[in-house]
């Protein structure tokens, strides 16, 4: 799904919500969508996480700060867009954060995890959908900073106990076993 030439993901945010994009994004993150879908709210889409920051009492951002909210891409499971006529709302399901369970709009409003746009953003909010879940599969995928697993190594003296077995099965020659062993004990 392409974004219509009308569209700009990257707007500018003002007050509470600018001070709270400025205090929470890393340095080298790379920012895709830094969006103003509706009064009080901001919708951050990185190269690592979605962030949904909120100010103002209607928000649940409180009377005087915001409140910022960050899902890396790895720990979202899914991603709800639901839209009406008069807009609509995002909601990420994310391990360990608190969900709303309907689509009222002061829930939708206040839930840590959901966004609501209005009418003009719903084209913009299809694309920002897709986007999110392409890169929650893809770091489901290709999982960043993971150790893979592994066996762990047999002592060298267990390793020349197995060479010494398959000469007795007559898989190793006595001069492949022996030259295998100095190559272990030097």
């Amino acid at each position: 799904m392409s974004l219509p030439n009308n569209f700009q993901l990257l707007t500018n945010l003002t007050g509470k919500l600018l001070q709270a994009y400025n205090d929470n994004i890393a340095p080298g993150e790379s920012v895709d969508v830094r969006l103003q879908p509706a009064t009080g709210t901001a919708l951050i889409v990185t190269d690592r996480r979605v962030m949904i920051i909120k100010a103002g009492l209607g928000t649940g951002g409180g009377l005087l700060g915001a409140c910022t909210k960050s899902f890396p891409f790895d720990r979202i499971t899914s991603v709800d867009l639901r839209i009406s006529f008069l807009g609509g709302h995002l909601q990420l399901t994310v391990a360990g954060s608190v969900e709303a369970q309907d689509s009222r709009l002061m829930d939708m409003m206040r839930s840590e995890n959901a966004i609501t746009f209005s009418s003009e953003h719903k084209e913009m909010m299809k694309y920002i959908a897709n986007m999110i879940r392409q890169r929650t599969d893809s770091s489901r995928a290709h999982p960043e900073g993971q150790v893979p697993t592994q066996i762990p190594s047999a002592s060298i003296a267990e390793q020349i106990l197995q060479l010494a077995e398959l000469v007795t099965l007559g898989l190793v020659s006595k001069d492949e076993f022996e030259l295998a062993k100095k190559k272990l004990l030097s």
